[in-house]
């Protein structure tokens, strides 16, 4: 095939206007693409070497935009091949695509499972089944992922707990009483993804001291002085009524006997 024009179209792509017997054909290639096969000195071209030009151009496009994609966002190989998927580039380019952003190290995984678990016990408040979760969710191998939540240890976790327990414990009403909040307390701690070992470990250890900065007699006391306007404590029924909502509410029943 004869070579008839060489042209620019854009900054980075070239149009390869070939003449094969009586057709003309127009092939858009990758600048580097051009340089690589040096189409600019180039007079005529085979079958055979135009095959490896359109498959060296759609590795190097492909490459371009795996390279795009790491400048957007820090992703695993798990996650870069799914990001080339919905970015139409062919599969086949996967592997080899992976292996030169690694060679050049565009990919360091070991390096990004670092930064990650770094990241994650500095700014977040939650526990391993989170770190777990968040690490599969990135598309770390399970491998990795065991080596990873080794960093975080019992104490760890369980320090990150106490933590997250005061800043919680300080949005939740202080007329409720102590085992409503110890229960609301739990069930944030499971929702940040800290282990039940854990949480039993440290939120009693938390409740220990919790209980003696919240007087749970000053949480009745507000508990009632807020319910009596609605209840006739001098009917037997509504005295009743009273003492029972007390009751669901977590205060004791010795206590509101005491009170009522």
């Amino acid at each position: 095939m004869k070579v008839l024009d060489l042209k620019a179209k854009t900054r980075d792509v070239y149009a390869l206007t070939l003449e094969d017997h009586d057709q003309t054909i127009t092939v858009e290639l990758h600048q580097d693409t051009v340089v690589k096969h040096r189409l600019f000195t180039v007079k005529t071209i085979d079958a055979k070497q135009l095959k490896m030009i359109k498959d060296d151009d759609a590795f190097h496009r492909a490459y371009v935009t795996a390279i795009k994609k790491l400048a957007q966002r820090n992703l695993t190989p798990r996650k870069l091949k799914q990001a080339l998927r919905r970015a139409n580039v062919d599969e086949k380019h996967f592997e080899a695509i992976i292996d030169k952003l690694t060679e050049n190290r565009y990919l360091d995984e070991q390096k990004q499972l670092a930064m990650f678990v770094e990241d994650f016990l500095t700014f977040e408040l939650r526990g391993k089944d989170a770190l777990k979760h968040a690490l599969h969710h990135e598309g770390f191998d399970q491998t990795a992922i065991e080596k990873a939540l080794c960093k975080m240890d019992d104490a760890k976790e369980r320090a990150i707990c106490e933590t997250f327990l005061e800043k919680k414990a300080a949005t939740l009403k202080a007329s409720d009483a102590l085992i409503n909040r110890k229960r609301k307390l739990y069930a944030a701690c499971l929702q940040k993804g800290f282990t039940r070992e854990t949480i039993d470990k440290t939120l009693e250890a938390f409740m220990a001291h919790y209980a003696n900065q919240h007087d749970e007699e000053k949480a009745l006391d507000e508990a009632i002085e807020r319910n009596k306007r609605r209840y006739n404590l001098k009917d037997r029924k509504e005295h009743r009524r009273l003492l029972e909502k007390l009751m669901r509410e977590g205060f004791a029943y010795d206590a509101i006997k005491r009170k009522l």
